[in-house]
Order: C-alpha cells, then sequence, then structure tokens
C-alpha cells in the first residue's frame, strides 16, 4: 500500500462518484501520513472508504478503526 497525495486521493473519489466532503468528514480523527509536508491517505483508507460505495454508512463495525 501506498500513501497518496489529495490532488491522488481527490480524483480517486471522485472517479468513485463519491463527494469529497463525506470523504473528509469520514477521515476527521484518523491518521494521515505527511506528504512533502502536507497531508496525505493512506491508500488503505481511500480503498475502503470506496468499497463502502462512497457512504460511511455501509461501513461495517467489524472495520471501524
Amino acid at each position: 500500500m501506498e500513501n497518496l497525495t489529495e490532488k491522488q486521493t481527490k480524483k480517486m473519489i471522485e472517479k468513485a462518484k463519491g463527494s469529497w466532503k463525506v470523504f473528509n468528514e469520514w477521515m476527521a480523527g484518523q491518521t494521515c501520513p505527511l506528504i512533502d509536508g502536507k497531508c496525505g491517505y493512506y491508500e488503505y483508507d481511500v480503498a475502503r472508504f470506496i468499497r463502502y460505495k462512497c457512504n460511511p454508512k455501509n461501513e461495517p463495525y467489524e472495520e471501524w478503526d
């Protein structure tokens, strides 16, 4: 898994027809990597969000972290 920039993450969320605002609300309080001094995202988290069809309500309790 790799770290993703904000630009890469936005592109993936938009391609999945997700909302950047909803994604950021879902990410609140989660750990993010720094990439060249800027906030990045873990590929794992982005993939999970997309797997839930970009709807945090679809996240199973077992996968909460």
